[in-house]
């Protein structure tokens, strides 16, 4: 036989899937730390990243943010063999989820306390003092406020004031007061 015959191939790089872990948190606390799941590397090859994930801005409870690849990036891993031009990446995103903060636990959400009142034939309608942290929260966009009466003049008993969370807050508080009788000396 005689003659020379040329073929030629190549090796194609290897797909690697990473996907972002979805994650969740409680509004008003710091993001949780971002991070993701690699697929399968050839072998014993461990794949080596730069950079880092972002996700969406944004911070409204009962919302998911998308979380992407950012500046994630593949490198090499000289310690396993991993050599990222051997590979072609392909990235799932993930979301961040932000729960509504609960009023009730008092833990960074306080909701302040009423005192009773003596008669003196004014009304005396209890307005509450909600804060998370040092942020005054807005009755009608973070809570709202119920009365068990809307007779605040009178000695009545027992008013019961229901706070309840709103928005990116959630959750019940109830307060209670009276207006207490007048000492009259005769």
């Amino acid at each position: 036989y005689s003659g020379t015959v040329e073929r030629a191939y190549q090796i194609t790089p290897a797909q690697l899937t990473v996907a972002a872990d979805s994650k969740t948190k409680t509004f008003g606390e710091a993001d949780p730390e971002l991070t993701h799941t690699d697929g399968k590397a050839v072998k014993e090859e461990v794949p080596a990243f730069t950079g880092a994930l972002e996700r969406d801005e944004g911070e409204d409870a009962g919302k998911s943010y998308t979380i992407r690849r950012g500046s994630l990036d593949l490198a090499d891993n000289p310690e396993t063999g991993f050599k990222a031009s051997n590979y072609e990446i392909s990235f799932q995103e993930g979301t961040l989820t932000i729960t509504d903060k609960s009023i009730e636990t008092g833990k960074d959400v306080k909701v302040d306390s009423p005192t009773d009142v003596p008669y003196d034939g004014d009304a005396h309608k209890w307005a509450p003092t909600v804060t998370d942290g040092e942020t005054a929260l807005e009755a009608g966009v973070d809570y709202e406020v119920s009365y068990s009466t809307d007779n605040f003049t009178d000695v009545t008993g027992e008013i019961k004031v229901t706070i309840t969370g709103k928005g990116n807050y959630s959750g019940t508080v109830e307060r209670a007061y009276q207006i207490t009788p007048a000492q009259l000396t005769v």
